[in-house]
């Protein structure tokens, strides 16, 4: 009969062998841990930049609504400071008809304060 040539695994005993797959198979978990935990440290720097340009983003159209609203409070106020000195200058009213005629001229009264201070 042929003599059956031994190989390695056949030379180690079973115990080792087993040692050896848990190492080689620790390792590997090691090693997807490390993976997973960069991949993690990316994802949070990417939710982070994404939370810091939301924010940014944000800042400025707020700053830009403010702009807005103080250029029409700014507008308004001119106008409104025409339209206030236009009512209480002292003239004379004139009533006119749809053909321009005057039918009317009513004097100013000047009104006067009842308070006492």
């Amino acid at each position: 009969m042929a003599k059956r040539l031994k190989s390695n695994e056949d030379e180690i005993p079973k115990s080792v062998l087993k040692m050896k797959q848990e190492k080689e198979k620790r390792e590997r978990q090691e090693t997807k841990k490390i993976n997973n935990q960069n991949k993690s440290k990316h994802n949070k720097d990417i939710t982070k930049n994404r939370k810091k340009k939301i924010k940014k983003f944000i800042f400025i159209i707020i700053l830009i609504m403010l702009v807005i609203l103080g250029i029409t409070l700014g507008v308004s106020a001119y106008t409104w400071k025409d339209l206030t000195e236009n009512m209480f200058t002292n003239k004379n009213s004139v009533v006119v008809d749809i053909d321009g005629n005057v039918l009317a001229t009513l004097r100013f009264r000047a009104k006067e304060a009842n308070s006492r201070y």
